[in-house]
């Protein structure tokens, strides 16, 4: 194995010849973890099968997120499969589930629902439910903050008491495991699919891509290399991404889809999940709601570039008047992900209830400040490093002060550590080689707890032109790109340390610049 990956994976705690052989060569038997592990599936399972056989009526209702869709159109086909009674897909309007939702179910004379990414602090359902005869079984991944709601079943990996083997599923992950508890066979029939959207799931809701995620994720990233006639696909094709695909950024394309999934009214991006086929004319139309998705995404970035004042602070904190709600947690990571800090975006409605979206650093728990902030809030919901919430609109720089209250209490001077950046590596110009590459495609997919390899170059020289720059050290010279906000870093006939990532672009490498410290010349 090549040094420079042999030194990369034991950062990343993979040291034994055991844990190198799981990471290369994943297995079914090894991270596919038994679905009963997890605490209340029987019983979950043994309800749905008993609703099914005396043909009761099951809701699913899902989170009008990235994760929650996929997840509900996963286990809505799965119902229909297994012959459901009028099955329902619904998509709610909140991280929580509505009330009138249960009321008008109950009226329709369903029996069963199964809440997917969400339930877990919906309390006042939970109770309606029981109250009007419907057993709720809740299949969450999301942090429980304190107890949980009484209903049939509460499916959640995170849960204190439950010791199944991998905590970290997306919620459609945990979809995916309740649709092979109830059926394996159902399960083989929708695989390739059902992979497909289990990874644009975990990429959206930033799950750690170790253990059975990343086998997940990479089993969804074959399953739509290999899969030609699906709207996925079609969209992908319409949208010129597939090609892209197979490159170490493909992290990228599954944030695409899942945008798109986001921005377009979620019942709807429902349907499209569930439906196998649409014309080709509705997919180009919905592949101009993912640019036009684009486009909000860079007007707020944009804004943020031509007001350096907002990323110069400790903390980023902004209020939209005029840009679609759901776009929020994509506008929030890509800020985040762009400058480090600790990032809070907020659409302010008009009917008296905004929506908010939080990005931290690993420094910075985002479910404890909400917590502490939770007498504006009408409710919240998520991890540590990412959270949305909704909040009184005339309560917002009542709730900023008191998130600034916070960081004092917490935080030297209240300031927020931004992450680190963790180098995997200290190579040399001539150490970037396509055989290089090639090993890190190996160690995709790439994202939480397993980031692309950020290389450092040490005592280069840089040459700018426009976005790209010249990086040359005694071993060679390579073309880099440098993002605006860095440009500012590099001294005309001084040496650099840069880190960075080994990108390919038009079949040639370049280094995609994430850092660029100066050093002072010596006398």
């Amino acid at each position: 194995m090549d040094k420079i990956i042999k030194q990369i994976l034991a950062k990343r705690g993979i040291k034994t010849e055991t844990e190198v052989s799981d990471f290369w060569h994943p297995s079914w038997q090894k991270f596919f973890h038994d679905p009963y592990k997890l605490k209340d599936m029987k019983h979950a399972v043994e309800r749905i099968k008993l609703a099914l056989q005396y043909k009761e009526k099951i809701a699913v209702y899902g989170d009008f997120d990235g994760d929650g869709i996929p997840g509900a159109a996963m286990m809505f086909l799965a119902l229909k499969k297994l012959g459901a009674k009028s099955p329902l897909v619904h998509i709610g309007k909140a991280h929580d589930i509505d009330e009138e939702f249960v009321k008008q179910a109950a009226k329709d004379k369903f029996k069963v629902i199964i809440a997917i990414d969400l339930g877990g602090s919906s309390f006042g359902a939970a109770d309606m439910t029981q109250a009007l005869g419907i057993d709720l079984i809740i299949v969450e991944h999301h942090i429980v903050q304190h107890k949980k709601p009484k209903c049939f079943a509460f499916i959640n990996p995170e849960q204190k008491s439950d010791t199944y083997p991998w905590p970290h599923l997306s919620g459609a992950g945990v979809a995916l495991k309740m649709i092979y508890a109830l059926s394996p066979e159902v399960f083989e029939y929708f695989k390739n699919y059902f992979l497909a959207l289990t990874a644009i799931a975990a990429v959206h809701d930033r799950v750690p891509l170790r253990n059975e995620n990343r086998f997940l994720v990479g089993l969804g990233i074959q399953s739509l290399l290999k899969t030609r006639d699906s709207d996925l696909i079609n969209l992908m094709k319409v949208l010129k991404i597939k090609k892209s695909l197979g490159n170490i950024g493909h992290e990228d394309i599954f944030h695409i889809l899942e945008l798109f999934i986001n921005i377009f009214d979620s019942q709807k991006s429902c349907e499209f999940l569930i439906d196998p086929e649409h014309p080709m004319s509705i997919i180009r139309e919905l592949a101009d709601v993912s640019v036009r998705f684009s486009n909000y995404l860079n007007e707020a970035v944009g804004h943020v570039k031509r007001h350096p004042h907002l990323y110069k602070k400790n903390i980023l904190f902004e209020v939209f008047d005029d840009l679609p709600y759901v776009t929020m947690g994509a506008i929030a990571s890509r800020i985040f992900n762009y400058y480090g800090i600790t990032t809070i975006v907020i659409r302010k409605g008009t009917n008296g209830v905004s929506r908010g979206s939080a990005r931290s650093s690993e420094a910075l728990n985002l479910m404890e400040m909400l917590d502490y902030c939770k007498s504006f809030l009408y409710g919240y919901g998520g991890h540590k490093r990412a959270a949305g919430f909704k909040i009184k609109s005339g309560k917002i720089d009542e709730f900023k002060m008191k998130v600034e209250e916070y960081l004092v209490k917490n935080f030297l001077k209240g300031v927020v550590p931004k992450n680190k950046i963790r180098v995997d590596a200290t190579i040399s110009v001539s150490d970037l080689t396509a055989e290089l590459y090639a090993n890190f495609k190996k160690m995709a997919p790439f994202g939480m707890a397993n980031p692309i390899p950020l290389l450092m170059l040490k005592n280069t020289s840089l040459y700018l032109n426009e976005t790209e720059v010249a990086i040359k050290d005694e071993t060679g010279v390579i073309t880099g790109s440098v993002d605006d906000h860095l440009i500012k870093n590099i001294k005309p006939g001084s040496k650099h340390n840069v880190a960075g990532h080994l990108a390919l672009k038009d079949n040639l490498l370049y280094f995609k610049i994430r850092s660029i410290k100066s050093l002072k010349a010596k006398c």
